[in-house]
């Protein structure tokens, strides 16, 4: 199965201002605690608000447009009720943020079509009702409606006239105003979906006809900017010269009054504070000119005490372009933001001003001192434009970051410990700042066998720079070309041609300026083939080519396009674009070629700042180095802030590589990685960033007397050093990094932050502190190490997030999945009751068998049924019988859905819980479930899922081996987990076939691993196998191959069994006093061999197959049987068809002084065998005959 990415982001804080350059602030809002700012980039920032001064604690890499609205968003997370944050850009793009820690929880791409104006978070209608929706609204008709526990889309509202502003009325209620002033109430409702749905709710919004209602909404007073509820039945109306308040009455709204707001250029924004206790809602609102006005609003919605607030900027002339206000104490706390101009400082001119202030409304109206918070974003050493970074990219497996003109590369351990002293450093002779880094590939091929992959080839690094030149980088030399002038501007984008083009642009590059110029260069050679002249100072967007021809066809963003011919000469030709052919109304502007090109031939690549992006690699980078430890996070370094996402998982992978290694050594203390091992030094530099503060962070104080295994963990950090700051890797890969005052306000460090990042940096730091000790030879130490770090945390009553352990539980790297399940072992084990309970609850909502279809694949659904399963494993006391039957039925459900990953967890499971799950669902079509597995000939059914469904099996069998012999037998039997033999009538023979080879190799399998688990159902096996081997069937045929092998494999693990391939007969000594002979051809019950009182043994058969030997160990008494044939041979049947019953032709004890348990029977003639115990053998002489002979050997 794949397993979840496992990233971990670090950055270097100290080497880089707060704010990013060249970013204005487009939102702004107070929470608890905290200031949000959501930038123009699509950068968070959150600064903390519990000092005087704000202090920077977080920033955000989520989105990739200006941010336009932020909404808090109470929710019930694993651990506690905490307040999260919901972030949306004018792309459409939805994150949900927790302001504890920074992380990314959820991410949606986009979510409506038109431009997002705003969003609304609406309640349900019951009071403990789950899952709030989140309305998302647009410069349309439509309303997008999110689910706001998954943001999995509930429906697309669409029965708006015209482009709405919608306010919550109350609990599902939701009131649209149009432009006209017509206002229209919508009831949130759920609907039944009927017998398929299974009981559950779908919901629609439906129009509630008591609330058709109209305001006057006066031209004179500008645009609506907004629409808003201040109180039970208060609402505003705020144009851009105006506030209105209105009060809904007798479903009637009635105006109260209006404000006209005095500001000469218009409402430019406004924000809502709503009242508290006795302190009335304010209104303010505020120009772009810097001029705030505030209002007051009475009970009966009537405006009280009004004021004036001046935003005089400190520098130049502002733009005001974001307030925030908030309540503190008896006053408000109230924070701009501007954008500066009149100067001709780039810097300042980005970044603007950040001013606060406190004030409170009287009758003498609003005094505000501001105060410049400026310095909480920036500082002046931002105005050298080489201290910030400004691209990054992989390069010679290290990784390489721009400053200024200068280039340093860096490996994983210079980077996470030593960030100010590179690995090399190059100056690119420019005086401009490096704004491109790309990484390129020439030459390489595709292997195929034992070496399958991408090889050869030679790697190039292009550097682009502002003022139009290129630079071209070769490895490992690090030779750096001449100059390349392509453009006076700023190199854009740098993008290698595919080897399948004409002669001329096989592997050449090509290159875009922010003007829209182009140039074709080759990269071997480090000259400029032919320059494509810029369109009107338009960006170049895309470049489109054909296979095996010259040709490349540009398109611009005002949609024109161009085509070249290159020929094969020097230069090129602008072609004519191609005849219109009639009817074409999708072509435009974009003159007579289609807009989908794939159907002309042509392949088009979408360049720079419009290529397309997967979202599942959103922040990750484009580039990773050789062995994938590290990774690429461009988007932060551009914005000044040096940021590589480690690989943990790969980390470890080449440790346990050099392990591996080590171990085949010939010498035993030589099987271990040792002294300067590459991989030994970048998993300690790994486990030293993640816990700085050593081994007193991650496992406590030392106790008295100390411990040897203590000493070999200290062994594995490194002194002395300073650690990059630790990130977070959320949904979609978003980045996001925490200032170091975030963890050093915090007596535990990182694991005092929250108990999500307590998990994340546990899991890894506790994973390859097990991967070192393996390493070096210590591995039996590694379960102190886990239990040692777990109990601290509790302890401390810090207990981490079980959902991170959870999603780990299946990881494809040994370490890290043993690390997972150990460390999800230990937390249930010790978890408070309350917070069992609290565990209880959460996660119950997420079983399978609770959530709608819609949202069963949603990654909280696994990792539910993967707590709660270890919770009734470990812990079956603390969950009432009702919800076990919920999780094994959601187990069952998982086992049975057609996602692979789905499959995979569920048969961990349900190995690892059988005993308590077998009494909670039916046992026998799980057993079916997982031999139907078995059998799949799916290509992707790997070796890995092989071992897995195996382990399970044989867990089952260790656990409860009658049982599970019982369900293999009906499979093999029937091809079904039923008994009956109408079973077999009613599946496919197909079917049925490829159940009960599944069912017999499996046994096959147990036989191989543990014989004994088998030994007392051997019985069931065989008579399953005789079933199916009827000739009247129609398996006969199919299945004796298999039936064959499983004979030969049984008949050699157990001495109860015995087969004379020549007669098709088989004996087995099924209990005390019988054995069975059974007739393979005719697929029946020959004989009942009787005359002994203990169970027979060891079996053999004569070579002509006419007699059966056996010994009876707790008697030492060998009985021969000899087998009637022809007529006489239905003599002793029962008039029921059952067997005859034999009795021995032969009856004698034999010599075993000793009491060995293990003899051997070899026949010596036709009619002799030899016995022999220990170093005790006795000849028994024509067995044929009653009085025959014997005498001992000695």
């Amino acid at each position: 199965m794949t397993s979840p990415p496992f990233y971990i982001p670090f950055a270097h804080w100290d080497s880089t201002p707060f704010q990013p350059p060249h970013a204005s602030i487009t939102a702004s809002k107070f929470l608890t605690g905290w200031l949000v700012l959501g930038l123009a980039d699509g950068e968070l920032l959150i600064l903390s608000t519990a000092t005087h001064n704000p202090i920077p604690r977080a920033r955000l890499c989520g989105h990739k447009a200006p941010v336009v609205a932020l909404e808090p968003l109470l929710a019930r997370t694993e651990t506690t009720e905490q307040e999260l944050l919901l972030s949306l850009d004018s792309a459409g793009a939805l994150c949900k943020w927790s302001l504890a820690d920074g992380r990314c929880i959820q991410n949606v791409y986009p979510t409506i079509s038109s431009k997002p104006r705003g969003l609304r978070i609406v309640k349900k209608q019951k009071a403990d009702a789950k899952d709030p929706v989140v309305m998302i609204y647009g410069a349309s008709t439509e309303i997008l409606v999110l689910n706001a526990e998954t943001l999995e889309t509930v429906l697309l509202w669409t029965g708006n006239l015209d482009w709405p502003l919608p306010v919550v009325s109350g609990r599902s209620r939701v009131m649209t105003l149009l432009p006209d002033g017509q206002i229209q109430g919508w009831g949130l409702n759920s609907r039944g979906l009927g017998e398929g749905g299974r009981g559950r709710l779908a919901l629609a919004m439906e129009k509630d006809h008591t609330k058709q209602l109209s305001v006057e909404i006066k031209a004179d007073m500008g645009r609506i900017k907004g629409f808003e509820r201040v109180s039970e039945k208060g609402y505003v109306i705020i144009q851009r010269t105006s506030v209105s308040s209105y009060v809904l009455e007798d479903a009637k709204f009635t105006l109260k009054e209006i404000m006209p707001v005095d500001l000469e250029i218009g409402v430019a924004g406004y924000q809502i504070v709503p009242k508290k206790g006795i302190r009335k809602a304010l209104v303010i609102a505020w120009s772009e000119d810097g001029q705030i006005r505030v209002f007051e609003l009475d009970e009966n919605t009537t405006f009280g005490h009004s004021g004036k607030l001046s935003l005089n900027p400190v520098r130049g002339k502002s733009t005001v372009i974001s307030i925030a206000c908030t309540r503190q104490e008896d006053k408000c706390l109230i924070a701009a933001f501007s954008h500066l101009g009149g100067s001709d400082s780039g810097w300042e001119r980005a970044h603007g001003g950040f001013l606060m202030g406190v004030f409170s409304v009287g009758s003498a109206g609003v005094d505000i001192e501001w105060v410049e918070k400026t310095e909480a974003l920036t500082s002046l050493s931002l105005l050298q434009d080489d201290i910030a970074s400004s691209c990054s990219a992989i390069f010679a497996n290290m990784l390489a970051i721009a400053y200024g003109s200068s280039l340093r590369f860096h490996s994983l351990s210079s980077f996470l410990l030593s960030y100010h002293e590179p690995i090399k450093e190059i100056r690119i002779p420019t005086t401009a700042r490096t704004c491109l880094l790309k990484r390129v590939r020439i030459g390489e091929h595709v292997a195929y066998g034992k070496d399958a992959g991408i090889k050869g080839g030679k790697e190039y690094l292009i550097v682009g720079t502002t003022n139009g030149e290129l630079f071209i980088i070769e490895a490992p030399a690090f030779q750096l070309s001449k100059r390349l002038p392509i453009s006076s501007t700023a190199v854009c984008s740098a993008n290698l041609l595919l080897s399948n083009l004409g002669r001329r642009l096989r592997f050449a590059l090509i290159a875009s300026s922010a003007d829209g110029t182009a140039s074709i260069v080759d990269v071997e050679r480090a000259r400029i083939m032919v320059t494509f002249p810029s369109h009107d100072y338009s960006p170049l967007v895309s470049y489109a080519t054909k296979t095996a021809q010259n040709v490349i066809l540009l398109t611009y963003e005002d949609y024109v396009r161009r085509e070249w011919n290159l020929g094969e000469e020097d230069g090129g030709v602008l072609k004519a674009p191609p005849s219109s052919r009639g009817g074409d109304r999708d072509r435009g502007s974009l003159g007579t070629y289609e807009r989908d090109l794939t159907g002309e031939g042509w392949r088009e690549v979408r360049v720079g700042k419009f290529e397309l992006v997967d979202e599942d690699r959103e922040g990750e980078g484009d580039d990773a180095n050789g062995d994938g430890t590290i990774k690429n996070c461009e988007r932060l370094c551009e914005r000044g802030l040096p940021t590589a996402s480690v690989n943990v998982r790969a980390v470890l992978d080449v440790l346990s590589h050099a392990t591996r290694i080590a171990k085949e050594r010939t010498r035993a203390s030589e099987r271990r990685v040792v002294g300067s091992h590459p991989a030994l030094i970048a998993a300690k530099s790994l486990l030293t960033s993640l816990v700085p503060g050593g081994i007193e962070e991650l496992l406590g104080r030392e106790e008295e007397g100390g411990c040897e295994w203590r000493t070999l963990v200290q062994s594995l950090f490194f002194r002395r050093k300073k650690p990059a700051m630790v990130g977070q890797m959320g949904a979609g890969k978003n980045v996001s990094i925490l200032a170091k005052e975030t963890f050093s306000e915090t007596e535990d460090g990182i694991s005092g932050i929250s108990p999500t990042v307590s998990a994340c940096i546990l899991l890894a730091a506790l994973s390859t502190v097990g991967g070192l000790l393996e390493a070096g030879g210590n591995g039996e130490f590694f379960d102190n190490v886990i239990g040692r770090a777990l109990g601290r945390l509790a302890i401390a009553k810090d207990e981490p997030a079980l959902g991170v352990f959870a999603k780990y539980w299946m990881d494809e790297n040994p370490v890290v999945r043993a690390t997972a399940r150990r460390c999800l072992s230990i937390a249930i084990g010790t978890l408070s009751e309350e917070r069992r309970t609290n565990t209880i609850t959460y996660w119950a909502r997420f079983l399978p068998v609770q959530v709608p279809p819609e949202l069963f694949s949603s990654k909280e659904v696994v990792r539910s049924v993967i707590i709660l399963g270890q919770l009734i494993t470990g812990h079956p006391d603390s969950v009432e019988q009702g919800l076990k039957k919920c999780i094994a039925l959601s187990v069952e459900l998982l086992l049975g859905d057609s996602n692979h990953s789905f499959q995979d967890t569920a048969i961990e499971l349900v190995g690892h819980g059988w005993t308590a799950f077998q009494s909670l669902f039916d046992p026998f079509e799980v057993i079916h479930i997982l031999i139907r597995i078995a059998a799949s000939t799916m290509d992707d059914f790997s070796e890995a899922r092989r071992k897995t469904l195996n382990k399970c099996i044989l867990e089952i069998a260790e656990k409860n081996s009658p049982l599970l012999g019982s369900g293999l037998a009906n499979n093999i039997s029937y091809g079904s987990s039923s008994s009956q033999p109408t079973a077999l009538a009613a599946v496919s023979l197909s079917t049925a076939l490829g159940v009960s080879v599944a069912a017999m190799r499996t046994v096959i399998m147990i036989v191989r691993e543990d014989a004994i688990l088998f030994r007392d159902v051997l019985s069931l096996i065989i008579a399953a196998v005789v079933k199916i081997s009827d000739p009247n069937g129609g398996l006969r045929e199919k299945v004796m191959p298999t039936i064959t092998e499983l004979i030969n494999e049984m008949v050699e693990a157990y001495p109860t069994i015995a087969f004379h391939r020549p007669t098709q007969r088989l004996a087995l000594s099924i209990s005390p006093g019988i054995i069975m002979i059974y007739d393979l051809k005719t697929s029946t019950e020959v004989n009942a061999l009787q005359g002994h009182h203990s169970l027979a043994n060891f079996l053999a058969f004569s070579i002509d197959g006419k007699f059966l030997v056996a010994v009876d160990l707790e008697e030492n008494m060998f009985f021969a049987w000899k087998f009637v044939t022809g007529l006489l041979s239905f003599i002793g049947g029962g008039n029921d068809g059952a067997p005859a019953t034999l009795l021995p032709k032969r009856k004698e004890s034999f010599a075993n002084e000793q009491n060995v348990g293990i003899v051997e029977i070899e026949w010596i003639g036709e009619r002799s065998v030899k016995v022999t115990a220990g170093s005790q053998s006795t000849v028994f002489q024509n067995v044929d005959s009653m009085q025959g002979s014997s005498w001992n050997i000695l």
